[in-house]
Parts: structure tokens; sequence; C-alpha cells
């Protein structure tokens, strides 16, 4: 207490305490979620392959068949079928080597925009607006802000749409 007295946290000690108690809290809690899957191969493959919609567009690499891309058409437990080049290829969980899946940033590119675009229109309300308007600069950056804030968000998300990426979902 004499430390925390010392560097001025002494009125902050009980809100210190548990901040510190969350932030072990939610290390320790990443930290076990890293550990690594010793299930066998052909369980994690199966657990992947049903995880999946129809109609979503996969990369799978096989044992047998190589590299096959295509939209999925059926899920079981123990196997896949994607349409590719015009045709149905059914596709056992057990000669699957990796597994990716083609999707989209719109959620990121909202956020992005967003904050983006909320913090510029903010700060520039609030800079013109007490020379312009008859409101104060934090109602001006308040507004400014969630304007920005919606037409950030919502170009953001139609970049993020236009944007897809592959993610690995096996191994």
């Amino acid at each position: 207490m004499t430390t925390i007295r010392r560097i001025g946290l002494a009125t902050f000690s009980p809100s210190l305490a548990v901040l510190v108690g969350w932030l072990v809290a939610t290390a320790s809690s990443v930290a076990c979620a890293q550990q690594s899957d010793t299930s066998p191969p052909g369980t994690r493959a199966a657990r992947a392959l049903a995880g999946l919609e129809s109609g979503q567009h996969v990369r799978i690499r096989t044992n047998a068949d190589g590299l096959l891309e295509g939209r999925v058409l059926s899920t079981s437990e123990g196997f896949v079928t994607i349409r590719s080049a015009g045709s149905a290829t059914k596709i056992p969980a057990a000669s699957v080597d990796s597994l990716w899946v083609r999707s989209a940033h719109a959620g990121r590119g909202a956020l992005v925009g967003g904050a983006t675009l909320g913090l510029g229109f903010g700060a520039l309300a609030a800079s013109v607006c007490p020379r312009e308007c008859d409101i104060s600069s934090g109602t001006a950056f308040v507004r400014g802000g969630l304007v920005g804030v919606v037409l950030g968000g919502a170009i953001g998300a139609l970049v993020g749409l236009l944007v897809p990426s592959w993610r690995l979902r096996l191994p």
C-alpha cells in the first residue's frame, strides 16, 4: 500500500485491483484456448466439415486429389460434397489435409470505417461549431461523431463485402 501511495494511486487501489484481476482472468482464458487439439486428425476434419454451410466457397486439399475448390452442396458426419467445375465431388473427412473457407469482412469494415469517420467528423464538428453554430464543441463532437459512425460504418461494410479472403479452418 505504501508503494501505491508513493506513486499516487492510493485513491484508485480498489479499481486497480479489480482491473488487474480481470486482466489475469482474461489472459489465462486466452492462454487455455491456445492449447493444441489432441484429437485424431480424422475427428478434427469431421468437426470442421460438419460446420460448413451449403453454398459456402471452400478450398480443400486432400491426400488423393490435391487441391479442390468449389461450393458446398451438402455435408454429413464423414463426408462433404462440393461442386467444382460443373461436377459434384464427394470428399471423405479422413482424406482432408486442409480446409479453407472464403469469407467477407463486412463487420470489420464497418468497425474500422465507423471509428475512423466517427472520430474525424466529431473532431471536425468540434473545431468548426463553436464559431459557426449555437452549440458547444462537446455537443458538436457527439453529433458529428454519430453522423461519422453511421456513414463510415455503411461505407466500411460495403468495402468489406467487396474484399473477400480465405480463412484456414483445418488443420
